[in-house]
């Protein structure tokens, strides 16, 4: 997914952006550098290990923005680079889908970040952004046209390209491995597992909506549906976002 990002960055990134790749591996860095367009080729390498705090801490005090995609899963990987970012000011980003993560990492590094001005903001893949997005559109449409905020929100998935990662069934595995092992489990279970200290929660006491596990017909649309598998996910990170 990395070298994705690299490669579109290489080909639509907007003109004068100033950007590099880092990662433990030269040799690899310099592989994906290579199978850049060649105007890209230039880009410049870093070496770092997440285990090397100060690294860390000296590539997130010289940029703006750290897009993390190094999984697989995130919760063991991820933190450092939070706390570097939100120490520095720097803004971090990442596709992680894992609810423990998250819940740790707000509750360790969230004031830290109002302070400094950093923007950590998890969740930037296909989980979660159709629906955490798709969800404030419809909510922000809904008080234009009719003056009122919206009792639910539904979002479906249709027929889509593209699969799941061999990344993503690892990191699964990971976590039903450790289970309670994992700090910030607990939030993987609630429905309002992520949403601030202290902030109202709704009536939902899932996250598939009225549709159980078991397919269903929705009479309101004229389609049969049943819960996505990412559901768990999805629905609490919009629930943080209301929040």
């Amino acid at each position: 997914t990395g070298k994705l990002a690299c490669e579109y960055l290489a080909e639509r990134g907007p003109e004068g952006l100033r950007w590099a790749m880092a990662g433990r591996s030269m040799e690899k860095l310099a592989n994906v550098c290579n199978s850049l367009p060649e105007a890209s080729r230039g880009v410049q390498l870093l070496q770092v290990d997440i285990t090397d705090e100060q690294r860390v801490r000296e590539i997130a005090g010289k940029t703006k923005v750290i897009i993390n995609f190094a999984g697989t899963p995130y919760y063991d990987k991820a933190l450092p680079v939070v706390a570097a970012c939100a120490d520095t000011g720097c803004c971090y980003i990442d596709i992680t889908g894992e609810v423990p993560l998250m819940k740790v990492s707000a509750d360790r590094y969230d004031a830290r970040a109002r302070e400094t001005g950093a923007l950590v903001i998890h969740a930037c893949g296909y989980d979660s952004i159709p629906f955490d997005i798709g969800a404030f559109l419809a909510a922000r449409e809904m008080r234009v046209r009719h003056g009122i905020g919206c009792a639910r929100i539904r979002s479906y998935v249709e027929d889509s390209l593209g699969g799941v990662s061999g990344g993503t069934l690892a990191t699964a595995i990971e976590l039903l491995d450790k289970g309670a092992d994992i700090d910030g489990w607990q939030a993987a279970n609630q429905p309002y597992g992520l949403v601030p200290p202290g902030s109202p929660q709704g009536p939902d006491v899932g996250d598939g909506g009225e549709v159980g596990a078991l397919p269903r017909y929705i009479e309101e649309e004229g389609f049969w549906a049943t819960p996505s598998v990412m559901s768990a996910v999805n629905a609490k990170v919009v629930r943080r976002s209301n929040a």
